[in-house]
């Protein structure tokens, strides 16, 4: 009895030795399944218009074309960027996407700066993001809320806190007319 578990135990050895190189061999996916997820904090504001967190892949934007109908990215973060650079202007000059980097720090955009986001987003098929989709994002995106849809400031940044703006953030707060006796 004992030489026939040995068997079974060389045969199932030599099953997994065998199978195991031939994935570790298999090609490389250009995407993983983490790429081709939505950005992070992504959601809809409007149809047509989106907003979220930085494009980590091609296939990534790729998605948000295919699925959504976006024709323009509105980059607001420098510091989105990957390690190899500029990736996301090389992916939509592919895909057929326009890319307008138009980089905010933790202050108000130039006037000429905002006129050419909002412009943006009003123009529809747009996405918005920053790095994390959180403050640079939420503030032009509280500040659309109350110029083009005639939201009021508590509402718009209400909604900004719910997605990640950091209340510290005075000069931002500051444009977007957040209340003072909001955290």
């Amino acid at each position: 009895m004992r030489p026939f578990r040995w068997f079974i135990a060389a045969a199932l050895l030599g099953v997994t030795a065998v199978s195991a190189p031939s994935a570790a061999i298999a090609a490389p996916t250009t995407a993983t399944e983490a790429t081709i997820k939505h950005p992070r904090n992504f959601r809809t504001v409007e149809d047509g218009f989106y907003r979220g967190g930085k494009i980590e892949s091609k296939e990534q934007l790729k998605m948000l074309r295919d699925t959504y109908g976006v024709k323009t990215v509105v980059c607001l973060a420098k510091d989105s960027l990957g390690p190899e650079g500029d990736n996301e202007f090389a992916w939509g000059e592919e895909l057929g996407v326009k890319v307008i980097k138009s980089y905010m720090t933790d202050v108000a955009p130039k006037p000429e700066q905002w006129t050419t986001i909002k412009q943006a987003m009003q123009d529809k098929d747009v996405y918005v993001h920053c790095k994390w989709g959180a403050d640079r994002t939420g503030a032009v995106v509280a500040k659309y809320r109350q110029e083009v849809q005639g939201w009021d400031a508590r509402t718009a940044f209400a909604e900004a806190r719910k997605y990640g703006f950091k209340p510290w953030l005075k000069a931002l707060r500051t444009w977007i007319d957040a209340p003072e006796d909001m955290k």
